[in-house]
């Protein structure tokens, strides 16, 4: 049974907030379709799910993601295809447009680099930190240090296939100067996709893509 119009939009605008504070990640997967991803500080601010709401927003999101308009989208919801079933012709419009006005931002952009990538494109990450005791190595432990703590990250990726999704897991271990350089690097890497483009801050990316999917 299609989620009420009401609750839709309400969540929406909630998610669309959360979003904004940097609790909620609107996912392009390499297959296009879009996932949210709340961080632990946003999931207890989220509106509840259950009756099939993410389901339900989520599908818009990819519908905007793959560059569906209103009508396609429309015509789709009314029929058995639709994820929870038919859905009045008013109330899919009126979904399909909360979502294009407050989740949509950079979507279509995403969706074509990712489905269109040949190589692995990050589908997210952990990590967690852990201290080492001892292994087979003739070296001696480090004197200086009672622990010896690292962290490892792991990195999930995924390349777009017309198969089976094509996956691979990559783990690496990383010290505290290892974390300083690479957030370094990554911060240069920011800076130049930015500088390319013309801008300065993501809120400013967002924004042109933004406007550039109202032209």
């Amino acid at each position: 049974m299609p989620v009420d119009l009401e609750r839709f939009t309400d969540a929406v605008r909630r998610l669309a907030a959360l979003r904004d504070q940097g609790h909620l990640r609107v996912e392009v997967t390499p297959r296009g379709t879009v996932n949210l991803v709340l961080d632990e500080v946003g999931a207890p601010q989220a509106p509840p799910g259950g009756d099939g709401l993410y389901i339900d927003i989520e599908d818009v999101a990819t519908a905007l993601a793959v560059g569906a308009s209103a009508d396609e989208f429309v015509r789709v919801r009314q029929t058995d295809s639709a994820p929870l079933g038919p859905e009045d012709e008013a109330i899919a419009r009126s979904k399909y447009e909360a979502v294009a006005s407050d989740l949509a931002v950079g979507l279509r952009r995403r969706a074509w680099l990712r489905t269109t990538s040949k190589v692995y494109v990050l589908t997210s990450h952990d990590w967690e930190v852990v201290s080492k005791l001892a292994d087979s190595s003739p070296l001696p432990r480090p004197p200086e240090t009672a622990q010896c703590l690292y962290g490892l990250l792991r990195l999930n990726t995924e390349r777009a296939t017309s198969g089976e999704p094509d996956q691979k897991i990559t783990v690496v271990g990383l010290d505290a100067d290892d974390l300083d350089d690479l957030i370094l690097g990554l911060t240069n890497l920011r800076s130049a996709l930015s500088a390319e483009a013309g801008l300065t801050t993501l809120a400013d990316a967002e924004a042109a893509h933004a406007e550039a999917a109202h032209d």
